[in-house]
């Protein structure tokens, strides 16, 4: 801190690792196991109010960000998964529909 009160900016820009982190920690299950939203892994319990400093909303915020962040990959990769079941069962399909019609020529 300086001398005239106001806080040092590159404390502010520091990563989180560098910075000194305060007592009050934020605890998130940090493992989706995907479905619920109203689950453990959900941010749904930080609740910012008015009373919390600004460093304290902006943890929490960036928290529930993390959080949603990793539910929306893990959709993205369950949407991904189910998609190339369904290539591979087109792609199935398809070959099969190609030897009936070459085999309808002959």
């Amino acid at each position: 801190d300086r001398d005239d009160g106001r806080e040092d900016s590159r404390a502010s820009t520091q990563s989180p690792s560098k910075r000194a982190r305060s007592s009050a920690a934020i605890t998130v299950d940090s493992d989706y196991e995907g479905g619920n939203d109203a689950g453990p892994s959900s941010a749904a319990h930080l609740t910012i109010t008015a009373d919390m400093d600004e460093e304290t909303r902006a943890r929490i915020r960036r928290e529930k960000n993390r959080v949603a962040a990793r539910k929306c990959r893990a959709k993205k990769m369950q949407f991904m998964v189910e998609l190339q079941k369904t290539l591979r069962e087109l792609m199935r399909k398809n070959e099969e529909y190609r030897l009936q019609v070459c085999c309808r020529l002959m």
